[in-house]
């Protein structure tokens, strides 16, 4: 009997232990999740691992719709004019790909009281470093723009440089650990801070420009020299070649910034890692900052307010701050619509942005025909005296007179 009796103290305390380490381990978990390092390094890896839905391959033609209205309330005499015209106006861009075939075009429409006041268009394709634009009844013809001339830094073979092949990803869940490990490494504990506003965990996280540049190089270099998690890629030296031009191209930006401080706070509550609050401050001086906060009502509405204090002949000023909403809408499957309202905007009034997006895949491209295309710095006078005659007939012309200079 007496050995029973310690057998069963003997299970009881066993089963005890394991019940603390269980506790402790999910007391444990459950704090590491919610720690801001942690929550900042999942925000982080969820913008940059891809969405495992679709690999890339797949995605070889695309068509983006883009269409934005506007409404401005004003009682600002100057405004007026403005206000009418965004009122009653709408630009629609159309962007369409087949980076199979490498080209792109660009279309721009504006309505205006629901008449077609401009369309243009901009085509693009790989191994021809001009840009082709086209304003209809402008021009009969696409005009010719050499980009080289333009810019050195400009290259159009770029845009089509996403065959999936380079980057089509053979073993996504290395490549998604590997990256957020290497993210993880590269945030010192000392940019995170954490207290509890308003009922809710306010987890920050501050460095400065230069900071953020060197975690950037950081992260990025230790991919490039990551054979394994190169080797998660069907091209792993291409990969590798594009990581080596996207470092050349940060270690080149200008420093005149490098003192400013960005500081992100996320704010969540109990023991979730849910963002319902993000506040963003760059902070430029002690009497110099900007912040931005959005606020999540529900998880298609959301306010939002843009404070500025800034410095004027040694006299700090703070702007009124600037309040509006956020509303998201599905309209169907290939379509959502993205509604702002701020309410308060300095000498105008309540301004009023709806941006309507909608993208489609598997859809072939425009026909453009640029052979025929007019080099823009070779026009003839006769060509000048067209595009001037036809300018003047077009709609648009009495609406943008006042700003030609002539």
């Amino acid at each position: 009997m007496e050995k029973e009796k310690s057998s069963n103290k003997g299970l009881i305390i066993a089963i005890v232990i394991i019940l603390l380490l269980a506790i402790a381990g999910g007391i444990f978990y459950l704090v590491k999740i919610t720690s801001p390092k942690y929550i900042f390094t999942a925000k982080i890896n969820s913008f940059l691992v891809e969405p495992d839905f679709k690999s890339n391959k797949e995605i070889e033609k695309f068509n983006t719709t883009l269409t934005l209205s506007g409404n401005i309330e004003t009682t600002n005499s100057e405004y007026t004019q403005i206000a009418n015209i965004v009122n009653d106006g709408k630009i629609k861009f159309n962007i369409q790909a087949d980076f199979e075939a490498k080209k792109a075009l660009v279309g721009a429409n504006v309505d205006y009281k629901n008449q077609e006041l401009l369309q243009a268009n901009a085509f693009f394709q790989a191994g021809d470093q001009n840009a082709y634009f086209y304003v209809k009844d402008l021009f009969d013809k696409y005009f010719k723009v050499d980009m080289s001339e333009t810019t050195d830094e400009f290259d159009i073979d770029d845009i089509f440089d996403v065959d999936s092949s380079n980057y089509e990803n053979i073993n996504k869940k290395i490549s998604d650990k590997i990256i957020k490990d290497t993210i993880f490494e590269n945030l010192k504990d000392e940019y995170f801070s954490k207290e509890t506003v308003d009922g809710m965990t306010k987890n920050t996280m501050k460095f400065t420009v230069a900071e953020l540049r060197n975690i950037y190089i950081n992260v990025i270099t230790s991919l490039k020299d990551n054979e394994k998690y190169l080797n998660c890629f069907k091209n792993p030296k291409k990969l590798k070649e594009s990581y080596e031009k996207t470092l050349k191209t940060v270690q080149e930006f200008d420093n005149t910034y490098d003192t400013y401080s960005i500081e992100i706070s996320i704010f969540t509550k109990g023991f979730s890692t849910k963002a319902k609050k993000v506040e963003t401050r760059i902070i430029i001086s002690e009497n110099e900052e900007l912040k931005f906060a959005i606020n999540e009502i529900d998880e298609m509405n959301y306010d939002f307010s843009l404070d500025i204090k800034s410095e004027e002949k040694g006299m700090p000023i703070t702007a009124e701050a600037l309040k509006g909403t956020i509303k998201i809408e599905d309209k169907d499957d290939e379509t959502k619509a993205i509604s702002v309202v701020v309410e308060n905007i300095p000498d105008v009034g309540k301004v009023s942005l709806k941006l309507e997006v909608s993208i489609s895949q598997d859809i072939d491209l425009e026909n453009v025909n640029v052979l025929n295309s007019v080099d823009i710095n070779n026009l003839s006078q006769s060509d000048m005296l067209k595009l001037y005659t036809n300018l003047t007939k077009m709609k648009v012309y009495p609406l943008i007179a006042p700003y030609l200079g002539f």
